[in-house]
């Protein structure tokens, strides 16, 4: 009998235990869970019609997104599918102004699906409203010497803006040029029109942690490129490792925040590795060779940047351009800053993938004396390019 109990106790604790398992796991399920939520509803005049956005987050890729609209009497009065977190619902036109409900649901390519809250709203049919403001960042946490760009796709509107969280429609200061985040603000914006109605006020939080440079050195990863024979150098990837190991070590000496690529890295994943450090200059080290055909014939040294456009990026490498040449054992060797746009667009310069790209050829591993001026003169070259940064950015 006695052991009948235990017996049925084993198996009591058994199962208590399994139920408590099942509750833990369910539990971390449900507060782990990604949730999709409806975040606004903006209806305004961009300059050219009325523009009805949704936008919403969800942190999963996703296949597509399934949108409906519903009249207030749950019929269904649109759906629509989009890639995208946001979509302009300017086709579910209600003939007055009426309240509607609106629900997303998340499609991933595994099959799974998750779906928003109920969004309820009023659609106003009659609006003359300026766009809100937008800014090139969103809010968060922010290192080194970052600025920041307001928009409104309502053209000829102004756009106000406080750093304190202020009424910007009160104390607004006007919007003239890109707003430097060297201290931790709440930025609130809104853009008027004469003969319109004002934005609705957005918001931006942003923490500055540091206002240390942030640098990504990017030294070639191309271990096939050789140096001609007997000069002492050896390929391409060495070499400018060398020159990037002179620059590293001094910029961290003056507080510089220094990220760079591995040797087993292309081009690509650098510049998508820089792009996520969310750094404030991309310096990619080369080396340069002669066109086929004519090798050994070329000389000098010579920067990139994307297009004119680029200003930051053109002013740093101006600063340089003229720094290597200054230690540069040729009076006509200096190329000059010149766009890759011209060239089709050099990956590590272009804005789209990375954030103030250079790429510096410091000299052509293919002629003779180009190349012997780079071996013998690895730390001269790779302290003229530090100090060039430190003086740019006025670190001590």
């Amino acid at each position: 009998m006695r052991k009948k109990k235990r017996v049925i106790k084993r198996k009591v604790v058994l199962v208590g235990t399994i139920v408590l398992v099942g509750i833990v796991l369910f539990g971390f399920w449900f507060y782990t869970r990604p949730t999709l939520k409806i975040l606004s509803f903006e209806r305004y005049f961009d300059g050219q019609k009325v523009v009805s956005i949704l936008h919403w987050d969800y942190d999963k890729k996703v296949k597509e997104y399934a949108i409906t609209v519903y009249d207030e009497d749950y019929n269904v009065a649109l759906e629509v599918t989009t890639n995208d977190h946001e979509v302009d619902l300017a086709d579910a036109v209600f003939e007055e102004d009426a309240r509607f409900m609106v629900e997303v649901v998340a499609k991933e390519k595994n099959g799974r699906t998750t779906k928003s809250n109920l969004y309820s709203t009023t659609w106003k049919k009659e609006i003359n409203k300026v766009a809100p403001v937008k800014s090139s960042r969103e809010s968060g946490t922010v290192q080194g010497r970052k600025t920041i760009t307001l928009t409104t796709k309502t053209p000829e509107a102004e756009i106000y803006y406080t750093i304190d969280g202020s009424d910007p429609a009160l104390n607004g200061k006007l919007y003239q040029e890109p707003i430097a985040l060297d201290q931790t603000m709440l930025l609130s914006t809104i853009a008027v029109r004469d003969g319109y109605q004002d934005s609705d006020v957005s918001s931006y939080s942003y923490e500055v942690t540091s206002l240390d440079p942030v640098i990504y050195l990017s030294p070639s990863t191309q271990e096939y490129n050789s140096g001609i024979r007997g000069s002492g150098y050896t390929t391409e990837e060495e070499m400018m490792n060398k020159v990037a190991d002179v620059v590293e070590e001094k910029l961290k000496k003056h507080h510089f925040t220094v990220y760079r690529n591995k040797p087993t890295m292309t081009a690509g994943s650098s510049a998508s590795d820089s792009l996520k450090k969310d750094v404030d200059l991309h310096l990619a080290i080369h080396s340069n060779a002669s066109p086929e055909g004519e090798e050994g014939e070329y000389i000098g040294v010579e920067t990139w940047i994307y297009d004119q456009t680029c200003t930051e990026a053109k002013a740093i490498a101006e600063k340089l351009q003229e720094a290597v040449f200054s230690v540069y054992y040729n009076r006509y060797g200096n190329r000059g800053v010149l766009y890759s746009v011209d060239i089709g667009g050099l990956r590590e310069t272009n804005p789209a993938y990375v954030h103030n790209g250079i790429l510096i050829e410091l000299a052509f591993h293919d002629n003779w004396n180009d190349a012997v001026w780079i071996v013998r003169n690895i730390d001269k070259i790779g302290t003229v390019l530090a100090d060039a940064l430190i003086d740019y950015y006025q670190k001590e």
